[in-house]
């Protein structure tokens, strides 16, 4: 269920931050938590369609990652 409602988290706060940005003319950064469990193969679908469907630049959106999500999924890390 946590795939369901990252979704829908991500989805609600692009738009509410672009709604935000259409009003005040400002260049606004959003920040969304990220779990763990959330990080898997449609991962990315997920993030492209919630800004596509609310108008936010990705410029302007940080996902914020637990140093838990890397520990659960050792694969995702860069061996840098």
């Amino acid at each position: 269920m946590i795939q369901t409602l990252g979704a829908w988290v991500l989805r609600t706060a692009c738009e509410a931050a672009y709604a935000w940005c259409s009003r005040d003319a400002q260049r606004t950064t959003l920040s969304v938590n990220v779990s763990a469990l959330q990080m898997d193969e449609g991962f990315c679908t997920v993030i492209e369609r919630a800004l596509k469907q609310s108008g936010f630049p990705a410029k302007q959106l940080e996902l914020e990652i637990t140093e838990s999500a890397l520990i659960t999924n050792p694969n995702s890390r860069s061996n840098t």
